[in-house]
């Protein structure tokens, strides 16, 4: 690494040796780099204009990779490899030559290269890794952009990653359960494939509360008050579990398992509810009583001694 003193074409060049003999014009520009100096080590033949913006130094080889790279430095920072780019990268099967695919929440398009470009919001940098020093998108991402465009290899991706054990059913349960999947491109069918695939059949309310009670006694927790009364504007509803004096309310979710949307908006509105009413709501699904047990207990013991 060289020292923060060094040259700032030395910068770029040890910028260039970490991702595939390239840097951007952005990264040029923090390592100082002039733009009369960029233009005369063009001039010369020592850089490349590869993309808008992206460089690659003299002697630098081609590859798919390298290709990868130079399309996520063009679109900008919120950018990784995705859909069968990245099932390349994560080694699946039968993705062996995919096209220069990315996700990006820039606003930059393509025209004239040959890059496919998914624009997308913000929630893909959650979801964001590296593989062989290329930003990708996680490994459960690519499944669900993988199940958004319905490939006819989504189903084997799916059970090689699980092998593979670069997702777990744990894992992918919790994207399916995060607000920002609610509805979105794929979703249905890769909880459809992740039902197929996680033992026994999908619990019932009572049989997920008995759960989350059982979990509660075996952690030495205060008990709670079960189906607890309570009069809202809406009308009077039960709380699954309550210590009313903390005025903190916990109930389960089965949406995960039964998908019964209009349910889902049903309890949001009754959290809305509780909390103007000064009450804490916690909310647990199956695939955290099943998986994460531990972190339902922090959870529940952090707010009952908060104080």
């Amino acid at each position: 690494m060289p020292s923060p003193n060094a040259r700032p074409e030395t910068l770029c060049v040890s910028t260039a040796e970490s991702q595939y003999g390239l840097f951007s014009l952005a990264q040029a520009r923090a390592a100082g780099l002039t733009y009369s100096a960029l233009r005369c080590w063009i001039a010369t033949g020592k850089l490349k204009c590869v993309l808008p913006g992206v460089f690659s130094v003299a002697g630098a080889s081609t590859s798919f990779r390298r290709d990868l790279i130079a399309a996520c430095l063009w679109a900008g920072p919120e950018t990784a490899a995705s859909h069968r780019a990245a099932a390349h990268l994560w080694g699946w099967n039968g993705f062996d030559s995919p096209p220069v695919e990315i996700s990006s929440a820039s606003r930059k398009r393509p025209h004239g290269f040959e890059i496919i470009a998914h624009r997308v919001d913000r929630y893909l940098l959650e979801e964001i890794t590296s593989v062989a020093g290329i930003p990708v998108t996680s490994a459960r991402r690519t499944l669900l952009d993988l199940c958004g465009k319905k490939h006819p290899r989504r189903e084997r991706a799916l059970d090689q990653a699980l092998r593979e054990e670069s997702v777990s059913l744990p894992h992918l349960w919790r994207l399916y359960e995060q607000e920002w999947t609610r509805g979105r491109r794929g979703i249905a069918i890769l909880r459809d494939l992740l039902a197929q695939r996680t033992p026994g059949e999908a619990p019932t309310e009572s049989e997920l509360e008995d759960m989350l009670a059982k979990i509660i006694k075996d952690a030495g927790l205060p008990a709670p008050e079960r189906q607890y009364e309570i009069a809202l504007p809406s009308g009077t509803k039960y709380i699954d579990f309550a210590y009313p004096d903390l005025l903190l309310a916990i109930e389960t979710d089965g949406y995960a398992w039964h998908g019964d949307r209009e349910a889902f908006d049903r309890d949001r509105d009754r959290d809305i509810e509780l909390q103007t009413l000064g009450w804490r709501v916690l909310r647990f699904t199956y695939a955290m009583l099943r998986w994460e047990p531990e972190r339902v207990v922090a959870t529940i013991r952090e707010l009952l001694f908060a104080r």
